[in-house]
């Protein structure tokens, strides 16, 4: 997953100083100084070396190209969800995974040897996005059906991987500490993969998918979109992403705790309440860019917002891989991440909107999260604590069977 953190790379290549000079004349921000400059440009401010400023894409039509280079990886991303994910159904999880991670690791390679042509450059990052929506929809589908369901929420905070001789192992040894003999379980196996056509078809799983999807999709354009516009936050740029992400690997583990220790938190309320402090500090932030306030308060602020759109984001992954039955669970997880993606595209240009409104983005935020919070409320159904391998839905009727557990005593 780690791999995956790429996506938010154009916080730093998108980063834009305030100001600049043409040679020895004064720092400005006009635009048409900028394109006729003829003497060496500089930047007395800027914190961060970014390729925006080492490719000019500051104004004209380079800022189109730094729009399409932001875009490009989520086309990529895009992509590579849906056809990965259905992939996978069809011949298995890890051969899958390891051929996604590899394409995005070898085009990230080759990315730091090609000469500095937007063409190539945007065409290198959208084959990245391929493998990197890959590696997102195959690898935690198959992490997830490794797991107990009071393992998954630990997932999303600290990631394991599953090893078979190792977990027989601890079965036996559990089995020898509770004085029952072991006795191997064994798991479901797949007749056949349900399509993604025949997804579309059965009612009950298409009503829990557009569900799914409202929820990815807003949850994706809104934490892109304030990712993005982080940069534009006062203070030290590198100081203010370091405290995002202690912020976020902080609160992961609160999360994981709240979760153990409280049955009745479920995924509803994780999502919905997390939702709804997202909506109520994008509000305040709303307000704060209306009267023009720089403060420590926007930052302060910023970062909660920022925590619980995060909330949001492992409230999707979960509510997708306990919904769907193991046949199509890939494809229906690739199909969500792809309408992740579509938001993902979508965000970059958000921010354009703050050229004729300062809380642009932030609004955006508060009117797609009060929707996907009403929509939430009324269709989002409860998974927690369900075993994956048998999950069933279909028209007549949604199941969830009786837990199969790790050892039994032999009867």
């Amino acid at each position: 997953m780690f791999f995956a953190s790429q996506m938010i790379y154009s916080i730093f290549s998108n980063y834009t100083p305030p100001k600049w000079k043409c040679g020895n004349g004064p720092e400005t921000d006009n635009c048409e100084i900028l394109l006729n400059c003829t003497e060496t440009i500089t930047f007395p401010d800027s914190q961060f070396h970014s390729m925006r400023q080492e490719m000019l894409w500051l104004c004209g039509d380079g800022e189109q190209f730094a729009r399409f280079f932001s875009s490009s990886i989520f086309f990529g991303v895009l992509i590579g969800t849906i056809s990965f994910g259905t992939l996978s159904d069809l011949i298995g999880r890890k051969p899958v995974a390891v051929g996604a991670m590899s394409l995005g690791i070898f085009a990230n390679l080759i990315l730091g040897f090609m000469p500095p042509n937007p063409y190539i450059l945007i065409a290198i990052r959208f084959i990245i996005g391929i493998g990197i929506g890959g590696t997102l929809v195959v690898v935690c589908a198959f992490s997830m059906e490794m797991l107990l369901p009071q393992q998954r929420m630990a997932l999303r905070a600290f990631f394991n991987w599953g090893r078979l001789e190792d977990m027989r192992a601890s079965e036996k040894h559990i089995a020898k500490i509770a004085g029952i003999e072991y006795v191997p379980v064994q798991h479901k196996k797949i007749e056949r993969s349900k399509s993604f056509y025949e997804l579309l078809h059965t009612r009950s799983l298409l009503k829990r998918l557009l569900v799914l999807w409202v929820m990815w999709f807003v949850a994706s354009i809104c934490g892109y979109a304030t990712d993005l516009y982080s940069n534009t936050i006062t203070g030290d740029l590198y100081v203010n992403q370091i405290l995002f992400s202690i912020l976020i690997a902080v609160s992961k583990m609160v999360l994981v705790t709240i979760d153990t220790y409280f049955p009745n938190f479920n995924r509803r309320v994780l999502h919905q309440s997390a939702q709804l402090m997202a909506i109520i500090c994008f509000a305040v932030l709303s307000v704060m860019r209306i009267i023009q306030y720089e403060g420590i308060g926007l930052l302060v602020i910023s970062l909660i917002g920022t925590v619980f759109i995060e909330y949001t984001w492992d409230a999707c992954y979960l509510c997708a891989v306990e919904s769907m039955e193991t046949s199509c669970r890939a494809s229906a997880t690739g199909s969500c991440s792809l309408i992740a993606r579509v938001g993902g595209i979508l965000s970059p240009y958000v921010g354009l909107l703050t050229t004729y409104w300062s809380p642009a983005v932030y609004v955006t935020v508060v009117v797609l999260g009060t929707f996907n919070l009403i929509i939430s409320y009324f269709f989002l159904v409860e998974t927690k604590g369900v075993i994956l391998d048998n999950v069933h839905v279909d028209d007549d009727e949604v199941t969830y069977n009786e837990e199969t557990p790790m050892v039994e005593a032999e009867k």
